[in-house]
C-alpha cells in the first residue's frame, strides 16, 4: 500500500526545460521529471536513490490524463504555486539519457508565463519531483546502501534553481525563443550550410548531458522540439564556435513572417514579429509589417525630394514596383504634397523597406 504523506517526498533532479507554443497558444514546458540512467547506468542521486525504469507506469496511464499531476514552482503546496498542469508523461532516452520525460501546460497568469520565461532564458533548468512512495528495496552498491524506486505516485513536477540528481535537465520552454542577445555577423548567409553547422553546434560533445534541445532552440525564432526540423526560422550561424545571428537570416525571417512562408501558429505570429523586429531595428531596418503603414500613408516623405522633374521621374519609377493599392495611397500622399527634402538618404531607407517588402526595384 501506498504511504500517504502529508507533504509527499521531493527528489530534485536537474534537467533542461524546454517550452514551445501549442498550436492554441498555450506555452507547453517539457524535459526529464527524473533520471533513471545515464549511458545505460543506473544513476545514483545525492541522497542514494535509484528510480527504476517502470516506476512511472501507473502515474502516466492514469494519475497525469486525469489533470492530477501539476506543474509547480519551487514545490510550493498552495495554490499560487501552481504554474500548470502536466499533459503527457513518458520514458524516454535523450543524448544517452534515459528518464521520465513530461509536458505540462502553462498557465497564462503572470507569474506562470514569468517562470516559462526564465526557463526559456535558462535561468531557470533543474526539475524535481514530489510523490509518494508504492513499493521500494534496499541493497548496497559500491559500499553505498542505496534505495531502489520500483514504483511511486507521482503528485507534481517543479521547477527549481537548485538540484539534488545532476543529470535531469528541463530541455526547453517551446514556443517563441527569447531574443538572445548574440552578436550580430555581416558575412554571406548560406541558410543550408548554417542548419547544419548549428546542429553540429547543439550537439557538441563538451556541450553538457540531455542540453541540445536547448541550446538548439538559441539559433531559432520559434521552437516546437527536439530537432531543427521542428524550429522554425533560423537567425544563426556557427563563426567561430559560437552562435552569431546573420544580417541576412534576419532579412529571410522577416520576409517570411511577411509571406506567411513558415509553420509557426497563427498564435505565436504576433510574438515572432516582435523577436525578428528587434534585429531588424538594431540593424536600423523597418520590419516589413511596418514598412507596408510607412508606404501607405508617407512614401512620398520617404522616397525622394520631388522638387524637380528629375526627382518625380524618380519616384514615379519607384511607384511602378509597388502593388495597386499601395501605390494608390502613395500617389495620394504625393498629391498632398508630402515631399521630402532629405532626397537619397530617404530614397535608401525606402528601397531597402520595399526589398524586405519583396518588391523588385531593378525590373
Amino acid at each position: 500500500m501506498a504511504r500517504i504523506a502529508k507533504h509527499p517526498e521531493r527528489l530534485r533532479f536537474e534537467t533542461k526545460f524546454q517550452v514551445r507554443k501549442a498550436a492554441s497558444g498555450v506555452r507547453v514546458v517539457s524535459g526529464f521529471a527524473n533520471v533513471f540512467s545515464v549511458d545505460g547506468e543506473d544513476f545514483i542521486d545525492v541522497v542514494d536513490d535509484i528510480v527504476l525504469t517502470g516506476s512511472f507506469d501507473k502515474t502516466a496511464k492514469e494519475r497525469i490524463p486525469a489533470g492530477l499531476v501539476k506543474f509547480m514552482d519551487s514545490h510550493g503546496w498552495d495554490t499560487g504555486a501552481v504554474m500548470g498542469t502536466v499533459v503527457t508523461g513518458e520514458e524516454r532516452e535523450v543524448d544517452g539519457v534515459r528518464g521520465f520525460w513530461f509536458e505540462a501546460e502553462i498557465s497564462s497568469v503572470a507569474p506562470a508565463q514569468e517562470l516559462a520565461t526564465k526557463i526559456d532564458e535558462g535561468h531557470i533548468d533543474r526539475s524535481s519531483i514530489g510523490f509518494d512512495i508504492v513499493r521500494v528495496s534496499f541493497e548496497e552498491r559500491d559500499g553505498r546502501r542505496v534505495r531502489l524506486i520500483h514504483e511511486l505516485k507521482l503528485m507534481e513536477i517543479s521547477a527549481v534553481p537548485f538540484a539534488a540528481n545532476e543529470a535531469s535537465r528541463i530541455q526547453m520552454a517551446k514556443g517563441i525563443v527569447p531574443v538572445q542577445g548574440l552578436p550580430m555577423a555581416s558575412v554571406e548567409w548560406m541558410p543550408a550550410q548554417a542548419r547544419v553547422r548549428v546542429d553540429l553546434w547543439a550537439a557538441a560533445k563538451d556541450a553538457a548531458p540531455g542540453t541540445r534541445a536547448a541550446r538548439l532552440g538559441k539559433a531559432f525564432v520559434y521552437q516546437a522540439g527536439e530537432s531543427s526540423t521542428d524550429c522554425e526560422l533560423l537567425l544563426c550561424d556557427v563563426i567561430g564556435g559560437k552562435l552569431h545571428v546573420v544580417e541576412g537570416a534576419v532579412r529571410d525571417a522577416a520576409r517570411d513572417l511577411e509571406l506567411s512562408q513558415h509553420h509557426v501558429p497563427e498564435a505565436a505570429i504576433a510574438d515572432a514579429k516582435r523577436h525578428v523586429g528587434e534585429y531588424l531595428a538594431s540593424l536600423s531596418l523597418v520590419a516589413p509589417w511596418d514598412a507596408k503603414g510607412v508606404v501607405e500613408r508617407n512614401l512620398a516623405r520617404h522616397a525622394v525630394g520631388a522638387q524637380t522633374e528629375e526627382d518625380r521621374s524618380g519616384l514615379i519609377a519607384l511607384l511602378s514596383s509597388l502593388d495597386k493599392e499601395t501605390k494608390a495611397a502613395a500617389v495620394a500622399a504625393l498629391d498632398a504634397g508630402e515631399v521630402a527634402t532629405d532626397g537619397q538618404r530617404e530614397t535608401d531607407t525606402m528601397r531597402v523597406n520595399l526589398d524586405l517588402l519583396g518588391f523588385d526595384l531593378e525590373d
